[in-house]
């Protein structure tokens, strides 16, 4: 039986009281107190404050635990339980979080922290090439076709783009090498390519061919009405393709004209109201037809109608624009970016016909592509000063923002929107936008 003896020593303001607990006096028992248990680790919650966030940004990591010590790998080292850990991701990492009792048990969780704006080298292509055309494929892959090699030659060849794989194969080769032709893509999957140019921009081309993903080739044709190149090639409502404008040497044209993939014919169709060519067209949410700028730096555009196959008139943009993009945004507006010279935009409003200013991009280009991410902004992407870069554009905001820096030595490049959410850049170089 234990005892327990106390003492009181008394001074002037303080007691002093002193317990002895005696063991084993007297009693039967073992005189020995159960071990108390060391409790397991255990992990309530981990965290991260930006998930995803940009290449670089801070992000914040947070975890609530019991009995143990955590430290979280990366670089990361130890962390309290409720108390924030920095991280900075230039790529998507994954961060694991350990946490050890005493007795040398652990338990872990996972996260992994998503980086959006960051360019990832991919590939690389069969072949480096500029002046191509980019088409997103049914099944999910792109087909990159003709342009301007290193030799400074027009392509005949083609290549395949496999998101799931991230590599290129080669495809089919076209009867002639093109430049500055167009790709579209056809209800019945197939590809239409149509006129372009050769080396040196000597020879234009009125021929078009069909590539079929199936077999992997192209076939012959159409041809167009006439010759061509630099011109823009867009996909109607009812499956037929609008071709307008264009060059044919020192000849301007205003000429529109229609494929029709049921007979496999063009047809000429309304003629534009100015000559065009490196202009820009876009399917507009009303099934018209929006063409503004081109060369010399034009301001005005024009409407197709495809029921009643003639141009009209509609407001001028603020800026004129040769080699401009265009794009339609979600809220039905068009966007209209890039152009010698061009910082800012031109946003159309179909309802007013009327253009307006945008804010100014961080740089200006004549070899520009705008994709349209899921998210509702835009993927500005071109080159400036001989360097491949890239803006993101926040048509609820109008605030453009740089993105992560492009991978260098890219050259004029294609940007294609996976069904992943990523995007394809492809020309001199390779890389997936994330």
């Amino acid at each position: 039986m234990n005892s327990i003896s106390v003492w009181q020593f008394i001074r002037p303001s303080m007691v002093f009281v002193f317990a002895l607990t005696l063991l084993n006096c007297g009693g039967g028992g073992s005189g020995n107190t159960a071990p108390v248990p060391i409790q397991a680790p255990s992990i309530t919650s981990f965290t991260a404050s930006k998930n995803p966030t940009a290449p670089g940004s801070i992000s914040f990591l947070m975890a609530t635990f019991v009995n143990g010590v955590g430290s979280i790998d990366h670089g990361a080292g130890a962390i309290t339980s409720g108390v924030a850990v920095q991280v900075i991701p230039t790529a998507d990492t994954t961060y694991t979080l350990t946490v050890t009792n005493t007795e040398g048990a652990k338990v872990s969780a996972s996260i992994t922290i998503t980086t959006t704006g960051a360019f990832t080298p991919v590939g690389p292509m069969i072949t480096s090439r500029y002046g191509h055309t980019a088409t997103l494929l049914p099944n999910g892959r792109v087909l990159l076709v003709g342009g301007n090699g290193q030799s400074n030659n027009a392509l005949p060849s083609a290549e395949i783009f496999d998101p799931t794989t991230g590599t290129f194969s080669a495809t089919g080769s076209m009867s002639i090498g093109r430049i500055y032709h167009t790709s579209n893509l056809l209800p019945n999957g197939k590809v239409l390519i149509t006129g372009g140019v050769n080396q040196g921009n000597s020879t234009y081309y009125s021929t078009a061919e069909l590539y079929d993903p199936s077999l992997g080739r192209f076939t012959i044709t159409g041809p167009m009405s006439s010759a061509k190149g630099f011109h823009t090639g867009t996909l109607l409502p009812n499956g037929m393709v609008l071709i307008t404008g264009g060059v044919n040497n020192s000849n301007f044209l205003r000429i529109a004209e229609i494929y029709n993939p049921a007979t496999g014919y063009f047809f000429q169709t309304g003629s534009m109201g100015t000559t065009r060519f490196q202009h820009t067209a876009v399917l507009l949410s009303n099934s018209k037809v929006l063409v503004a700028g081109g060369f010399n730096g034009l301001q005005s555009a024009e409407l197709y109608d495809q029921t009643t196959g003639t141009f009209t008139a509609t407001g001028s943009m603020m800026y004129g624009r040769r080699f401009p993009n265009s794009i339609l945004l979600a809220n039905g507006n068009a966007l209209i970016l890039g152009g010698e010279g061009m910082w800012a935009g031109d946003q159309y409003d179909p309802t007013a016909g009327t253009f307006r200013s945008t804010s100014s991009a961080n740089f200006q280009t004549i070899y520009g592509s705008l994709t349209l991410l899921p998210s509702g902004k835009v993927l500005f992407t071109g080159l400036f000063n001989q360097e491949s870069v890239a803006d993101l554009y926040d048509p609820s905001s109008g605030v453009f923002t740089p993105t992560a820096p492009v991978p260098p030595g890219f050259g004029p490049f294609t940007a294609t929107l996976l069904p992943n959410g990523k995007v394809l850049l492809a020309g001199g170089g390779s890389a997936l936008y994330q």
